[in-house]
């Protein structure tokens, strides 16, 4: 399995977090209103999102919370080993929403709530990535090649 940026598989699914969700019809007219929860496998997540993503469901019961699941797992898999590859304060559009993540010593975190946004992110990322590994070939390359001789009057090749 290939990804956009290179990723460590298990690290990733280990901080990709699980949502839960209750819901219970209160008031006249009748509203539903939802409680959602985010916790992940790898533990670095307490109830620091739960309160945001819940806002988001009430405001919009369709809304879908997999763009923040998969800002906190490319975050909890870089900020420790490649943070460039974290999540930004900005977006392409508009400031991202910063977040102190308690197990990891309150450090912030940005986190992108929309699709076209993280599409966005995660393709400069790639392109970024890309250019890195091109550019990293692209010297181990050239520091192999020993340049062109040239004769002692540096007019023509020597042969």
């Amino acid at each position: 399995m290939e990804f956009a940026i290179g990723i460590d598989v298990p690290v990733f699914k280990a901080y990709y977090p699980l949502v839960s969700q209750t819901s219970t019809t209160v008031g006249t007219p009748p509203k539903v209103k939802y409680t959602v929860t985010m916790s992940d496998p790898g533990g670095s997540l307490g109830s620091e999102l739960d309160g945001w993503v819940t806002e988001l469901k009430n405001l919009d019961p369709s809304y879908t919370t997999c763009c923040i699941q998969m800002s906190h797992a490319i975050n909890m898999s870089f900020h420790t080993t490649d943070p460039n590859k974290m999540v930004g304060v900005k977006s392409y559009r508009r400031p991202t929403r910063k977040f102190k993540i308690q197990a990891a010593a309150n450090k912030e975190f940005h986190y992108i709530a929309s699709v076209d946004e993280m599409r966005s992110s995660s393709t400069r990322r790639s392109r970024a990535e890309r250019r890195s590994r091109v550019s990293a070939m692209a010297r181990w390359h050239l520091g192999r090649r020993r340049g062109l001789p040239f004769s002692a009057d540096r007019e023509s090749c020597a042969s």
